[in-house]
């Protein structure tokens, strides 16, 4: 009897010590997350690049996900692939740091036409058109035409240097609009009437042709320039670039593009086909040619400093 009693009051001491146990454990209280200041990051910006070491830069972009290259380092451009990797990163460096940078596939504040080269010495432009992504190269300097391949290659810069500064330039694939005709006549007047009449006009004025012989020109375009031919020192007709104006000469002849090969010597080495300046260096098989577009063609001339004569080949 005295066993029975003690076992049920042991269970009665378990049972009120689990309830009194139950009623103090708190009911977990729901947490609003709604005001919580963690925020997703944001991509770090490009311009973020500016003013980093050019292994903080590389360290950044490979954090990013981005191609990160140098193209031009203390003013000097650097041998670069010509591939398009959208989103590369091309910077600009200067004593280490990054000066400034392009985004391949993002439109820069510059383009080809709207970045002006005139003014600039050939090393700036060419800087200028790698921060740009474009291709530059002279094809005329101080005056003489330069070797130029063939090939065609939109939004090339083919530029005109004097003196190192580039004082022309045209975009290859892109028509500049001409200028409008002038409202001052040149036939009958001196070349030296000309001059001073075109630059009263705020034109540009260079003699072409001279009693019937081609001279040598620069290839650049110039919209609105005046290309003169003169016979005795005197206009006799003249056109307007992008425009088609002036008289053509009566006894004028009419030339194609193969009729340097009847009048150019196989002796001489750099010529004017009637068209594009070209230099036929020994042993080569071709010779290498400027790349203007010519509806008329002009009288083929050997370029040749000592040659006087042109014979038939």
């Amino acid at each position: 009897m005295k066993k029975h009693i003690s076992f049920a009051f042991l269970l009665l001491v378990v049972v009120t010590f689990s309830a009194c146990n139950s009623s103090q454990t708190p009911t977990p209280t729901p947490v609003d997350r709604s005001d919580s200041s963690e925020e997703t990051p944001s991509p770090t910006p490009a311009a973020d690049y500016i003013g980093l070491s050019v292994e903080d830069a590389e360290v950044r972009a490979s954090a990013n996900g981005e191609l990160f290259r140098v193209v031009v380092e203390d003013g000097e451009p650097l041998p670069t692939t010509r591939d398009f990797q959208p989103g590369r990163i091309n910077a600009s460096v200067e004593n280490g740091v990054v000066a400034s940078y392009e985004v391949e596939g993002v439109e820069a504040a510059a383009s080809p036409l709207s970045s002006d080269y005139i003014g600039l010495t050939t090393e700036a432009a060419e800087t200028q058109a790698i921060a740009n992504g474009v291709l530059f190269r002279v094809v005329s300097r101080d005056g003489e035409p330069l070797p130029a391949t063939m090939d065609y290659r939109p939004g090339r810069i083919n530029a005109s240097v004097e003196n190192d500064i580039v004082v022309s330039y045209e975009v290859e694939g892109e028509e500049v609009e001409s200028s409008s005709s002038p409202a001052a006549d040149y036939t009958g007047l001196t070349v030296e009437e000309s001059e001073t009449q075109a630059a009263n006009s705020g034109d540009t004025f260079r003699v072409v042709f001279e009693d019937g012989e081609a001279l040598p020109m620069t290839l650049d375009y110039r919209p609105g320039r005046i290309n003169a031919t003169v016979e005795d020192g005197v206009v006799i007709s003249y056109e307007i670039e992008g425009e088609e104006v002036g008289s053509i000469p009566e006894n004028q002849p009419e030339y194609t593009a193969d009729s340097w090969k009847t009048m150019i010597p196989d002796t001489c080495i750099s010529y004017f086909d009637g068209c594009n300046n070209c230099v036929q260096e020994d042993g080569a098989e071709s010779a290498a040619c400027t790349a203007m577009a010519c509806e008329e063609y002009q009288e083929p001339k050997c370029l040749d400093a000592d040659d006087s004569t042109q014979t038939n080949l």
